[in-house]
């Protein structure tokens, strides 16, 4: 019998993922040789992937920078390693992952065949929100968005990156107002939500507020020990301050009386010593006089001017050293506009005032020299919560200061509309000058709305305040 010749060109045997691709070459007269070069067809050759210890009868288990695209197979081309319902054809030309557990969340959604996804890509959860994809799909939320999400359709595990989240920006974690039972997709759903100031938290003490804060009611410090008190008459006008003293001074008391709505003395006292302070006014000019100490040339001891709108624009003070001149020190406000009540600046230096000729000259290189500039910025879309209680009497801005002391930055974030972002001070004296930079920013903010919580800086330690309010 004659040997029959024949050629098989090329055969392709299929395994059960479609994608295995098999090369036969009969020779004549001999028993058929294989030859098998890519038997998985995921166009690495099986040499390949034996050197990048990958599976070549796996048509997923593949190192993609060893393929060579004139080799990929169709039947691989229509598969779909990664289970996102995106055949790895499409996923090679948008560029995204196409292999399990990497690639199930990296696709081209309007790629997506939501039929042919996996029971693996279902249970995922791509933006860890908490709700799988599935879900996510059924509820018609967005996927890839953590903040889009229906709440009551999470896992009974929530990941811990969407817990500590903040969706709607109020100042309240996701977690906390789950705890709370507010809304943590709502700005305005948040224990103490509000306008009415009650409180502020910060590093150390606590500041309450009267009358859904429209007055100063007492701060407390860390071990709750009241360390200013502030008490109003029943026209809500402030009749005592409290200031606790330290270990080696007593506390001080000052009380104000009032001739109708304008006060008309201060008295402060101290240890076993009493102050009396005097209040005239002179159209927009309120002088301060202690009394028992009267200045040579009928000079008031303090006056501070305002302008019709209520604000401060300058304070003076003098200070008899001698028969022959006083010591007088002036401090400049300067604000944002004519109607805007944002200080963003003060400036005060101390100079010698000739009482003879009325003539004044520098103290500088004196124990007599002192200037400080302070210069502020706000934010325009924060409202100073404290602004209020602040502005419902002058002494506690502008008075008191000169009597007991006050912490500067009180001085202006009474006297600014919107809060301070940030401030710095210049302090300049006979010894030299100092910088002492104090900063101020705001967590989740909303436009025009008051801060929920708040960080000051000082000397780089950061200090955070945190405001309660209540509708």
């Amino acid at each position: 019998m004659k040997s029959l010749k024949y050629t098989f060109s090329i055969i392709f045997l299929l395994s059960l993922t479609g994608c295995i691709e098999k090369n036969y070459i009969v020779v004549e007269n001999e028993t058929p040789e294989v030859v098998i070069t890519d038997i998985d067809g995921d166009g690495v050759t099986n040499e390949q992937e034996a050197q990048d210890n990958t599976d070549p009868k796996d048509p997923c288990d593949l190192n993609l920078n060893s393929q060579q695209a004139s080799a990929i197979t169709d039947q691989w081309k229509a598969l779909d390693c990664d289970g996102d319902g995106v055949s790895n054809g499409v996923e090679l030309l948008d560029g995204t992952l196409l292999l399990t557990m990497w690639g199930v969340c990296d696709y081209v959604v309007e790629h997506q065949d939501i039929n042919a996804v996996s029971d693996f890509w279902k249970s995922v959860d791509c933006d860890e929100d908490g709700v799988s994809n599935m879900q996510e799909t059924i509820d018609e939320t967005d996927l890839f968005d953590r903040c889009s999400l229906i709440v009551e359709n999470q896992d009974s595990e929530v990941p811990d990156t969407w817990s500590e989240f903040d969706c709607d920006e109020d100042g309240v974690s996701n977690a906390d107002e789950i705890a709370d039972g507010t809304d943590p997709l709502d700005a305005d759903s948040y224990i103490g939500a509000g306008t009415k100031l009650l409180r502020a938290f910060y590093s150390g003490g606590i500041s309450e507020f009267l009358n859904d804060g429209s007055l100063l009611d007492k701060i407390t410090n860390e071990d709750n020990e009241i360390i200013l008190d502030y008490t109003y008459d029943s026209q809500n006008r402030l009749i005592n301050v409290f200031k606790k003293g330290n270990t080696s001074q007593g506390d001080h008391n000052i009380d104000f009386s009032y001739n109708g709505d304008q006060i008309n003395q201060i008295t402060y006292s101290f240890d076993s010593e009493t102050y009396i302070y005097d209040i005239t006014y002179d159209g927009l000019k309120i002088h301060m006089n202690q009394q028992g100490i009267t200045l040579s040339n009928g000079m008031n001891q303090r006056t501070f001017t305002f302008d019709a709108s209520g604000r401060v624009l300058y304070s003076e003070y003098y200070r008899q050293r001698g028969p022959l001149f006083f010591v007088y020190v002036k401090t400049d406000f300067s604000y944002n506009g004519p109607n805007n009540f944002d200080l963003t600046s003060t400036v005060f230096e101390s100079q010698y005032y000739e009482i003879a000729t009325g003539a004044l000259s520098s103290t500088e290189g004196t124990d007599d020299y002192a200037k400080e500039s302070y210069s502020y910025s706000h934010d325009d879309n924060a409202k100073n919560p404290t602004f209020n209680a602040s502005q419902s009497v002058y002494v506690q801005s502008i008075l008191m200061p000169n009597i007991v002391g006050y912490p500067w930055y009180m001085r202006y974030s009474a006297l600014s509309e919107n809060y301070v972002k940030s401030a710095s001070r210049l302090t300049e004296s006979n010894a030299g000058s100092t910088w002492n930079n104090e900063s101020y920013g705001f967590y989740f903010v909303q436009p025009n709305q008051y801060p929920r919580f708040a960080y000051r800086e000082s000397w780089g330690s950061e200090y955070l305040v945190e405001f309660f309010y209540t509708e």
